[in-house]
């Protein structure tokens, strides 16, 4: 799934859609296509409600206008006050429930008293559809957006949702309650009451999604602790190589010969740094680079490879992964790992 316009404005013509928006309050509106595009055969999953109720406090509470109501309409949405959401079997449920999460977001960081949206089909093979959200706050509303989509995306490919985020979501709530504008790994750690390595991925995902809110490292003295990496490697001398050079730096490091396998060990949501071939025997690196891209964009990635241009491929351009021309020498990837992981 992918968000192809998002743009921020009142709206006047679309108020008369929803009878619980606001007059005049400022919206957000996206457009959300809802094909999975970095998707393998046998590896999408039906995320339920339960998946998602840790991370949000008022998500099971929502009222929804609009119920699954086939025996009224033929399967189209008629307004029907409800306090329960239909079930994620359709794309239109898909878009539907990430409206709610969108909106949860916004109301445990905007503090609100309510929020109210609204999800329309526009055609496109039945995949695409127009969200339009009450938001106050253009850039807290689109990192809602970012969020919500990176969740869905980890329900929809592996079943479950990255439990980090938990820590995500408070420090975002931490950050927007005291107004802090700077931050540091070592503050991060101390106020979310965990280790230095969840603190920095926490920092890098904030960032990533584009949170509302310049956070800096702040320059402390606390030692770099950067992990776990793993390594993709089909080269049986090669990986022996890396894995051994990348432990004696001091590196949390494991190492596998597939993409099947990585993607196994990446679906467990507890890999900061990724170094991964482009060329292995049974996915492609560039292929687990997009669909990390998607469902986890605060796990970094290095792609080691000669001879391609990671800047000019198809959804990786202007992303934050790095490309390492082989032959390299091992000083080069840990000054590298250092870059991408502290930066």
């Amino acid at each position: 799934m992918r968000i192809d316009l998002l743009e921020r404005g009142v709206f006047p013509e679309l108020e008369g859609l929803n009878p619980h928006f606001r007059p005049g309050a400022p919206k957000l509106r996206y457009l959300l296509d809802t094909r999975l595009d970095n998707a393998w055969p046998g590896n999408v999953h039906a995320p339920s409600f339960e998946i998602f109720e840790p991370f949000f406090s008022r998500l099971s509470s929502h009222s929804c206008g609009c119920g699954r109501t086939r025996a009224q309409s033929r399967g189209g949405y008629k307004y029907k006050p409800s306090r329960t959401l239909v079930t994620l079997h359709e794309r239109v449920d898909l878009a539907h429930y990430l409206e709610h999460l969108v909106l949860d977001i916004q109301y445990d960081l905007g503090g609100a008293d309510s929020f109210s949206g609204v999800t329309l089909g526009v055609g496109a093979g039945a995949s695409q559809f127009v969200t339009v959200v009450e938001s106050e706050e253009i850039r807290l509303g689109a990192f809602a957006v970012n969020t919500a989509l990176a969740m869905m995306h980890q329900a929809l490919y592996t079943g479950a949702v990255d439990p980090r985020f938990i820590h995500v979501l408070d420090l975002a709530r931490w950050l927007r309650r005291t107004g802090h504008s700077r931050i540091s790994p070592r503050e991060a750690a101390r106020v979310l009451h965990i280790g230095p390595a969840q603190a920095r991925y926490c920092l890098t995902a904030l960032r990533v999604l584009k949170y509302p809110i310049d956070i800096r490292d702040t320059g402390d003295s606390m030692a770099p602790q950067i992990g776990p990496v793993l390594v993709v490697e089909d080269d049986e001398l090669g990986r022996a190589l890396l894995g051994e050079s990348l432990g004696e730096l001091g590196y949390d490091v494991r190492c596998v010969a597939d993409g099947r396998t990585a993607v196994d060990i990446l679906a467990r949501y507890d890999t900061s740094v990724v170094v991964l071939d482009v060329y292995l025997p049974d996915l492609d690196g560039l292929s687990i680079a997009r669909w990390l891209l998607e469902s986890q964009p605060a796990t970094q990635v290095v792609l080691i490879s000669g001879g391609i241009d990671v800047e000019h491929e198809d959804g990786l351009a202007n992303s934050d992964i790095r490309f390492l021309p082989k032959p390299f020498k091992i000083a080069a990837l840990h000054q590298t790992l250092q870059t991408v992981y502290l930066n």
